[in-house]
C-alpha cells in the first residue's frame, strides 16, 4: 500500500523544518488531517488536543494503527489554565486553531498565542486561511510577514 500523500501545506512545513529533529510534538488543535501528518513524522512522541469528544473519537478510530504507546490524544480547552500545565514541546502545530477555537472558547482568540507560548520549546508552526490576499503584493514589511 502506498504512503498517503499529505497536503502541500504540510509538505511546506516539512521543507521549512528541514533536517531538524521533530522531537516531542504538540498538535494544539488536532483533527484527522493534521494528526495523520504528525503521526507520519519521526517524532519522539506527540500529544494532540481537541475540544471535541466527537473529534477525539473520530481521530482515535481513524488513526488507531498510527498511535504509539508514547502518543496521547487529549480532550481539552485552551481556556483551561491547567491544560498541559508545565508541558513543553519541541514543536507546536497550531493548524487552523486560531479560527476554530472560537467554537470552543468564545472570545479567546486574542489570548491563544500567549496561552500556547509556555508550551513552545522550539518552533511554533501556525496555519490558517486569513488573511488571504493572493493578488495584492503587500507594500509594508508587516504586510509581507503576514
Amino acid at each position: 500500500m502506498a504512503a498517503k500523500k499529505h497536503s502541500a501545506l504540510y509538505r511546506h512545513i516539512e521543507s521549512l523544518h528541514g533536517a531538524s529533529a521533530w522531537g516531542r510534538m504538540l498538535d494544539a488543535g488536532t483533527g484527522v488531517n493534521s494528526l495523520s501528518w504528525v503521526s507520519s513524522l519521526k517524532t519522539e512522541s506527540w500529544t494532540a488536543v481537541t475540544g471535541s469528544s466527537q473529534e477525539a473519537g473520530w481521530v482515535r478510530d481513524t488513526l488507531k494503527a498510527s498511535i504509539r504507546s508514547q502518543d496521547n490524544i487529549i480532550e481539552g480547552n485552551w481556556a483551561d489554565p491547567q491544560l498541559l500545565k508545565g508541558e513543553v514541546y519541541d514543536i507546536v502545530l497550531a493548524d487552523y486553531l486560531l479560527g476554530a477555537i472560537e467554537g470552543f472558547a468564545p472570545y479567546f482568540q486574542s489570548y491563544l498565542f500567549s496561552r500556547l507560548r509556555p508550551h513552545v520549546g522550539g518552533r511554533l508552526y501556525v496555519t490558517g486561511l486569513e488573511p488571504y490576499v493572493p493578488t495584492v503584493k503587500p507594500e509594508t514589511e508587516a504586510g509581507r510577514l503576514l
